[in-house]
């Protein structure tokens, strides 16, 4: 078994072009029986326009209602197991609201129970929760935007000097990145 998790994030559609291409020529060179590649990605255009139609390519989406139900009670259960490592006595309208929240992003649920998760003395968990309820806002990635955004809204220093400081930092990762670090 050959698994690509995450092929969404290789990259844009023309650098995906290339292993689109092999991965739907798989099956027309008659491989094994018991052979079998597995992709996960999000439903991005060129992925679906590739994967479309082709006899050998199986697809499923986990948005599909059979599916939904069944993320949904695993973040449920996932939510509940983490308010229920916290100091605070979280009820189940708790579990439910977060859970509902997520829109059925696992992802999303993670981070939640993370930000929740009291880091400084004197908040506790149940003012991060209702801290958090009150900021999110919206569904699919732009859900997941914005909870990157109260995480990072979190950990970097508001002043201007700690921006500049953020700011050159990651201009350094992204350089470093691309081969082109400063020495």
């Amino acid at each position: 078994m050959v698994v690509i998790d995450a092929l969404d994030e290789s990259g844009d559609d023309y650098s995906r072009e290339h292993i689109l291409q092999v991965v739907t020529m798989m099956g027309v060179a008659d491989p094994p029986a018991h052979y079998r590649v597995l992709v996960t990605s999000r439903p991005l255009l060129d992925i679906c326009n590739a994967f479309h139609n082709v006899g050998h390519i199986k697809t499923l989406s986990l948005d599909d209602n059979s599916y939904a139900k069944s993320t949904m009670i695993d973040i449920a259960h996932y939510v509940q197991t983490k308010l229920s490592q916290l100091n605070y006595a979280f009820n189940k309208t708790d579990v439910e609201q977060l859970t509902a929240m997520s829109d059925g992003l696992f992802e999303w649920a993670r981070l939640a129970c993370e930000f929740i998760r009291p880091r400084k003395a004197g908040i506790n968990a149940k003012r991060r929760f209702n801290d958090l309820i009150s900021r999110a806002h919206g569904r699919g990635s732009a859900l997941l935007d914005q909870m990157y955004i109260n995480i990072l809204s979190e950990i970097v220093d508001d002043s201007d000097e700690g921006r500049a400081e953020f700011r050159c930092v990651a201009e350094w990762t992204l350089l470093c990145w691309h081969g082109k670090c400063p020495a």
